[in-house]
């Protein structure tokens, strides 16, 4: 007994000093982007997100500077018209893209107004503050954890990034949310409710049902992927005149969207698996271009579909022969990763999916109190592992870390700043990202052999 209270006691140690590491390499983030972007002549936001002059909007009325949020205008186009995957590639679906009707309608009665897109913006923060809010009226947290939770939120990389581009997927975070708690209650009607509105709005979400593999339930499993398919389908009932031929356009549109940016491209942050690989080989050949004939700025390609279904198919065994020997956290964290990294193009705001579950585990250290809500005290117990799990393990500790240090926390660093690289087509993006995504490969395949679980005695 003495010996587990005392290495529970090592592992909150090893989690309240990850979140002073935190929140120190935040505020240095703050000092570093008053300092080098005046010093070394480059825009901080272009080195987070992406390249400002996108085009989608008139900026001298409709955006900010030359700013024009292109993630907003630009589904705009299409919200209304009735065949709106038969032209240019537009990879939302119905749902996603039938959300933007009340925008499209403001932008046409408003054309040179700012108003919907102050709206717009607005409306994301909103819900990415959800958690706290939620977490504020269910577990009574304090206004000091709210503002630092709060804080923690909004100067994230993966929102600052959402809000910049002006993506819808900060609309998708009080789902996420109440997915995650969902899961770590075994609420299995809840998850399936919130999960089925994430599909809706983002298909490659059907993958979060790997939750189920992990715990070897076959009938939710596949309860869960013919539901996600039959709702999406009837999702293009938003578009009724040409409903078959929606389907088919946009099938192709998705698949051709997989080719949407160069693989290995730095710039904007493609995180997927396909596109880590390939940056780090675009990298090695530009350096040193005589060891291959490979365009550096072109002809390349992802890899095809079946390392995809390969990559699947051994994240699916992990689950099948360790699931249940791992933590419900870990399983979870699996499939919240698996829409991210599967895509050959995903880009970086796409980690918003993690936010939830990262307030969850930052809530544990500030309070010591598990983030579920149980009558069952033996589950509560197992339960409060949220924050523990990930100290309990060095490999787990280590990479949690630095995919946390080098992905959710904004360093808008480029490349242009080195030796070397000051010319290149993507010097402009932050050396973070190509960092934080191999770190974030390693922490995947660091969970996916993760197998025993740690069983916790933790006073609740």
């Amino acid at each position: 007994m003495g010996n587990a209270l005392g290495e529970n006691l090592k592992e909150k140690k090893r989690a309240q000093n990850f979140f002073l590491c935190l929140l120190f390499l935040m505020s240095l983030v703050v000092m570093t982007q008053e300092l080098l972007p005046s010093y070394f002549h480059y825009n901080s936001s272009e080195a987070l997100s992406a390249r400002v002059d996108d085009s989608h909007c008139d900026p001298s009325t409709q955006g900010f500077g030359t700013h024009c949020f292109g993630d907003f205008y630009y589904p705009l186009r299409f919200a209304n018209d009735s065949e709106p995957w038969s032209g240019p590639i537009i990879p939302y679906p119905p749902t996603s893209l039938a959300s933007f009707k009340p925008f499209a309608y403001l932008v046409n009665l408003l054309p040179n107004s700012r108003f919907p897109l102050l709206l717009y913006l607005a409306f994301g923060l909103i819900c990415s503050l959800f958690p706290i809010y939620h977490l504020r009226r269910r577990s009574r947290i304090s206004l000091r954890t709210c503002l630092i939770l709060g804080s923690f939120t909004i100067s994230s990389a993966p929102i600052l990034m959402a809000l910049d581009r002006g993506n819808n997927q900060l609309s998708l975070i009080p789902f996420l949310y109440l997915f995650c708690i969902s899961a770590l209650e075994s609420r299995y009607k809840r998850m399936f409710i919130y999960g089925l509105l994430l599909v809706l709005f983002k298909p490659q979400m059907i993958l979060l049902g790997a939750v189920f593999v992990g715990r070897r339930e076959w009938k939710k499993a596949i309860l869960w992927s013919l539901t996600g398919v039959g709702t999406s389908i009837l999702a293009f009932l938003f578009y009724p005149v040409h409903f078959y031929n929606n389907i088919k356009d946009y099938i192709t549109q998705v698949l051709n969207y997989q080719d949407f940016t160069n693989a290995g491209s730095p710039n904007p942050a493609n995180i997927s698996f396909a596109s880590t690989w390939s940056t780090l080989e675009r990298i090695l050949v530009t350096l040193f271009p005589s060891i291959s004939s490979k365009d550096p700025l072109g002809r390349w390609s992802f890899y095809p579909p079946l390392y995809s279904v390969l990559i699947l198919g051994i994240v699916f065994m992990s689950l099948f022969f360790l699931g249940k020997k791992r933590s419900n956290t870990i399983n979870l964290i699996i499939a919240l990763l698996l829409p991210i990294v599967i895509p050959n193009v995903s880009f970086v705001y796409y980690l918003c999916a993690l936010i939830p579950i990262l307030v969850l585990i930052l809530l544990e250290v500030l309070t010591n109190r598990p983030p579920i809500s149980t009558n069952s005290s033996q589950i509560a117990e197992k339960g409060a592992e949220t924050m523990l799990i990930f100290f309990g393990s060095k490999p787990l500790q280590i990479t949690f870390s630095l995919t946390c240090f080098l992905l959710i926390i904004p360093w808008s660093i480029p490349w242009r700043i080195l030796p070397g690289f000051h010319d290149l087509v993507w010097s402009n993006i932050g050396v973070n990202w190509l960092l934080g995504q191999t770190s974030l490969v390693i922490f995947f395949c660091v969970l996916l052999v993760q197998g025993m679980r740690k069983e916790i005695s933790v006073k609740v």
